[in-house]
């Protein structure tokens, strides 16, 4: 049976869910990268994106690339459309951008590569150029693993369904009118997203702030507390 939106995100959320009691109970540090990838990635690309990692036809594990090898290749018709590199929830992903995005701009046929660590997952262009100045140039998508479900339509770009249908490469069009983007503009773009993150974390973490019976009273209170902080 195909894989529907509708439940991509109930698998979604039992993995979420299980990701956080892993996490409460202060095991999540001892993941290493192979047991990140059977306990979380893996699920995340077959459970919540429809990617088959047991046909190698489809999920190809250590794809060799220049200096090294990328953790997955997913593939369409045979070619890689997405490389992926896996990383330990332990890990920054800033410190292995430059290396996944090389993997990508190296392999001139491949025109994204996935860095994620199931805590934070992004998603870079890397028929641009990587810059070491600024190695989040190319980042098209980029959700932490507590708003999967409140961004899950930005999740959904990386599923297969969304591939196949032309969706994902709608990124690649984007590119032109988002690096032509004044800075002022971009600066502005990235704060109305953190602040509705954060408007949300406020929202969800402290819910007797916002109990008094008057919708519109509870979100003017919750704007100026986002605002102030």
């Amino acid at each position: 049976m195909p894989l529907t939106k509708q439940k991509a995100k109930e698998n979604l959320a039992k993995l979420i869910a299980r990701f956080e009691q892993e996490k409460s109970a202060g095991k999540i540090e001892s993941y290493n990268e192979e047991a990140t990838k059977l306990g979380f990635i893996n699920p995340l690309l077959k459970d919540v994106l429809g990617w088959d990692v047991n046909d190698r036809d489809e999920v190809s594990p250590e794809e060799s690339v220049s200096r090294g090898r990328v953790d997955y290749g997913l593939k369409l018709d045979g070619k890689i459309k997405i490389f992926v590199e896996a990383k330990t929830p332990k890990d920054a992903l800033i410190a292995h951008t430059d290396q996944a995005l090389k993997y990508g701009y190296n392999k001139k046929s491949v025109p994204f590569v996935l860095l994620t660590n199931f805590e934070d997952t992004w998603l870079f262009d890397v028929t641009i150029k990587p810059n070491l100045k600024n190695p989040l140039k190319g980042r098209k998508a980029y959700v932490k693993y507590d708003q999967y479900l409140d961004y899950f339509d930005e999740l959904w770009l990386l599923s297969k369904e969304s591939a196949l249908n032309g969706e994902l490469d709608k990124l690649l069009l984007k590119k032109a009118d988002l690096e032509k983007l004044p800075v002022d503009k971009a600066i502005l773009k990235d704060l109305k997203h953190w602040r509705e993150i954060l408007a949300k974390d406020i929202f969800k973490n402290n819910p007797k702030l916002f109990d008094s019976g008057d919708r519109e009273k509870d979100a003017i209170y919750l704007k100026e507390i986002t605002q102030k902080l």
